[in-house]
């Protein structure tokens, strides 16, 4: 299917910032390799190097945005842009693959959440731009959308990526009916917008490292996660990596 500059357009004037519904749209899609759109596969991993960074960043190229792509290290997100051929030889660089899950999307003209977790009942303190949040309820999720662009006769996956916290509401409102959240943040300024050729994928991973007590007059317990290690750290315990990539999937035309 060709999508042109002005159907483009018009998608990204009409759906620019994403709807917060009652609970966040998950993806029942199976692997479906015979049409376009975008895979993501998160792997947790046990790693046998120090450095994850200086591994990986010997693969590929970096996002375009620099400022964008300091925000999200400071959040405790790496990124790397890479050619899908060279996945098994990041992963083996930075360890051993103890957990494997993937999900076809396809074409997400909607904002879906492709990672989610949900806030546990004792909360989790987090920190988003050096500043502390206690969260006790709701879901923190990456929303995510994307579709094919033809730009100077080349096949692209346009993607976009953004990290969020929601609180859904209570009641028999039926989910995807477009219901506003109780409560509900967009971290707009960790949004990624970038171009992906066929069989290229974004890289995102997170270092997660013992989570040392804090103890002091008036705060005493767990030191608090960066907003990307909680968002993609999940119930994973410490010392691992957890991997996600979003792989671009573009069938051949004649």
């Amino acid at each position: 299917m060709r999508f042109c500059l002005t159907f483009f357009l018009f998608v990204l004037a009409s759906c620019n910032t994403p709807k917060i519904s009652e609970a966040p749209l998950k993806s029942e899609s199976i692997i479906e390799p015979t049409s376009d759109g975008i895979m993501v596969t998160k792997y947790v991993l046990s790693p046998s190097t120090s450095s994850c960074q200086e591994a990986v960043s010997a693969f590929g190229s970096s996002l375009t945005n620099q400022s964008l792509e300091k925000s999200l290290r400071t959040e405790g997100v790496q990124t790397r842009i890479i050619d899908t051929i060279d996945l098994p030889a990041v992963i083996a660089t930075i360890g051993k693959v103890e957990d494997k899950s993937i999900v076809w999307h396809g074409q997400v003209l909607q904002w879906r959440d492709v990672v989610q977790r949900r806030v546990p009942s004792e909360g989790i303190l987090i920190t988003e731009s050096g500043h502390a949040h206690f969260v006790n309820s709701g879901y923190l999720s990456l929303l995510a959308r994307s579709w094919l662009l033809q730009r100077d006769d080349v096949l692209q996956i346009y993607l976009q990526l953004i990290p969020s916290w929601h609180v859904p509401k209570m009641g028999g409102i039926i989910l995807g009916q477009g219901a506003v959240a109780e409560q509900s943040t967009l971290f707009e300024e960790l949004r990624i917008e970038l171009l992906l050729r066929d069989d290229e994928a974004l890289v995102l991973f997170s270092e997660l490292r013992e989570v040392k007590k804090s103890n002091g007059p008036s705060v005493e317990g767990d030191a608090p996660a960066r907003l990307g290690e909680a968002i993609l750290g999940g119930s994973v315990g410490s010392g691992k990596v957890v991997l996600l990539v979003v792989e671009a999937n573009i069938l051949p035309r004649e």
